[in-house]
């Protein structure tokens, strides 16, 4: 005798196939899958927590990732170090034994001497040449000399250049050269700016003729050249 299924018997039929399959994959997935942590040894919180930060972002999930990956995660670890001053460290990788269910990275790291800033070269161009504004940013945001190179002092440095230049009223300021100076052999930081300010925005009374119909108010933004105007006494 043959049975006949419904649609919806096999229908039925079908999804829990599916179902079953699906949850065999996860399984065997679930299985393969093993979590790298990393151990790091010879650093102080501050260093130790931003290796940690860009090894995470690597993302590793098994023991072989981690040997195929053992060039990249040195080259992060000496990233990390290097954005807060030390150029030259020293970075010895192993990992923990076959037999063990947990994968581990341990790095033992030398720092050794950290680079120090030396000096902050800015040269300015344009109207904003001779602004003392500008001199004030750089001494509130700029490094010490002495102090250990830190990558995020050079970016907020920048930052603040253009930010205080457009609440200023300059239209804009464009880096012409930006270079952060590193001798690993002084273990020395320089950093060497050249900035154009652009043109400034200024606030000035201007006579239009009288509209045949002013229905409507516009408001409209002028930008002067710098040399193109002469000021009055009101």
């Amino acid at each position: 005798m043959i049975r006949r299924l419904s649609l919806a018997t096999a229908a039925r039929m079908s999804y829990l196939q599916w179902g079953l399959s699906l949850l065999l994959v996860l399984v065997v997935a679930g299985a393969r899958a093993q979590d790298v942590d990393f151990e790091i040894d010879g650093v102080e919180r501050p260093l130790a927590q931003n290796v940690e930060r860009h090894l995470q972002q690597l993302s590793l999930s098994s023991r072989q990732e981690a040997q195929q990956q053992r060039s990249l995660i040195l080259r992060s670890t000496r990233k990390a170090l290097q954005a807060l001053g030390y150029y030259n460290a020293d970075i010895r990788m192993e990992l923990s034994p076959a037999d063990e269910t947990d994968v581990e990275v341990r790095l033992n790291i030398t720092p050794g001497e950290p680079v120090r800033w030396q000096d902050t070269r800015v040269t300015f161009s344009g109207p904003g040449m001779d602004d003392p504004l500008f001199q004030r940013v750089i001494q509130q945001h700029g490094p010490q000399a002495g102090q250990v190179l830190n990558h995020q002092v050079y970016e907020t440095l920048k930052r603040e250049l253009r930010q205080q230049a457009l609440s200023h009223g300059y239209f804009d300021i464009a880096f012409r050269r930006q270079k952060l100076l590193i001798d690993r052999a002084r273990r020395s930081a320089v950093i060497d700016l050249e900035v154009a300010t652009a043109s400034v925005i200024v606030s000035a009374r201007c006579a239009f003729p009288p509209a045949s119909s002013a229905t409507h108010v516009a408001v409209v933004w002028i930008f002067f050249p710098p040399a193109s105007f002469t000021t009055k006494p009101a």
